[in-house]
């Protein structure tokens, strides 16, 4: 089969498209339930104050943009990420030119919107932004 033989077009195939799923699109897959517990997850850990448990659970276009002591003073002005929170639904939404997905949270004593976008990182959908009102 020539200079690549039929094991390396594969191996060259297979490794195109790892590239393209784990690199050049952003994306790795559809993260449904386990993206809405991902971002629950956190959210928990938030709420209960555990920072390294959350901080753990960020990805570093998180940390580039808000370090762990202004995640914080954040979540200090935010209240209703202290409250109880439920479930509100998902979208796709572009960042930058990339697939991410976006969760969508309410509070239940406030009804404040909380949305919590995810992104691959390392094998693993982890926090990419959130916000609060």
């Amino acid at each position: 089969m020539g200079l690549i033989g039929g094991a390396g077009l594969v191996c060259l195939l297979l490794g195109g498209a790892g590239y393209y799923w784990f690199g050049a699109s952003g994306f790795v897959a559809q993260p449904g339930e386990e993206g809405k517990e991902i971002a629950s997850s956190f959210l928990d850990q938030v709420r209960e104050k555990k920072w390294a448990a959350a901080w753990d659970q960020t990805g570093p276009e998180f940390r580039s943009y808000m370090g762990l002591e202004t995640f914080k003073t954040y979540v200090a002005k935010h209240p209703a990420l202290k409250e109880k929170i439920e479930y509100k639904g998902m979208n796709k939404r572009s960042v930058n030119g990339l697939d991410r997905v976006e969760f969508h949270f309410q509070s239940s004593k406030s009804a404040k919107k909380i949305d919590i976008v995810l992104a691959p990182d390392q094998g693993r959908f982890k926090v990419e932004h959130f916000e609060s009102e």
